[in-house]
């Protein structure tokens, strides 16, 4: 059993929450990039872990990143499964030298815990990019440790956040993007745009063209099906290997 704790919506849509084991409880062991199963009032629920697998093992709980179609509370308590579940994870990339990270909604989840878990271990050798794509800024969630892990250096990592939905505040943000995923993609990649698209200003085509070199680059995305379908669209016309996770 675990209760749940910091219950924290950020718009009507959107919530993170974490999960604490009870006392002489444990969750099972993870791979980052994994979901487990929730067990609460007889319904069955699947989440893709944000915390880090080191995090749990050392504070025994987990953090989630979820869509608000129902609410939950703070001290609300329910089962998890006895292990964690799916194979999105960074073992999939393993052989390339650049991994392209694309997350719209809270399908940034699994992309949290991956970084988070990179970070720490002070991985090096393989360049990360992070798309993060929500409909206003206030759903990115985790725009502040993110753009401070890209900060610190300690990783190859750079950090792409955008809204699709920009407001007259975010138009003078420039340190945001503007723009849905699959067309953030194809200006990066010089193709034919489907919408409106802009890079946070101090990125350089130049400087992401060399992390998306088609015979070293991989692209794991993450959110909604048509969000998904559109960035596997941008990777067949380039050819550049794809695997995604959709809801």
């Amino acid at each position: 059993m675990a209760t749940i704790t910091q219950w924290r919506p950020l718009s009507e849509d959107v919530a993170q929450f974490r999960l604490q084991a009870f006392p002489g409880e444990r969750f099972p062991d993870y791979i980052a990039g994994q979901s487990i199963q929730l067990f609460r009032d007889g319904e069955t629920l699947l989440y893709s872990i944000v915390s880090a697998p080191f995090e749990t093992a050392a504070h025994r709980y987990m953090e989630f990143f979820v869509n608000r179609d129902r609410e939950f509370a703070d001290g609300e308590t329910m089962k998890f499964a006895d292990n964690a579940t799916g194979d999105f994870t960074l073992k999939r990339a393993e052989a390339f030298r650049n991994v392209l990270l694309v997350g719209t909604g809270t399908g940034i989840a699994p992309f949290i815990s991956m970084i988070r878990h990179l970070h720490h271990e002070k991985s090096s050798g393989v360049r990360y990019t992070l798309i993060q794509v929500s409909r206003k800024f206030e759903e990115l969630g985790y725009y502040k440790e993110l753009s401070a892990i890209e900060a610190q250096g300690d990783l190859d990592f750079i950090y792409i956040p955008s809204v699709s939905r920009p407001s007259e505040k975010d138009w003078r943000l420039e340190t945001l993007g503007k723009g849905r995923a699959g067309n953030l993609l194809r200006g990066m990649l010089n193709l034919h745009r489907s919408g409106e698209a802009v890079l946070p200003v101090s990125l350089k085509n130049q400087v992401l063209n060399e992390r998306l070199d088609r015979d070293s680059t991989i692209i794991l995305a993450c959110g909604s099906h048509a969000s998904v379908n559109d960035i596997r669209d941008v990777a067949d016309q380039k050819r550049i290997r794809f695997v995604k996770e959709d809801w």
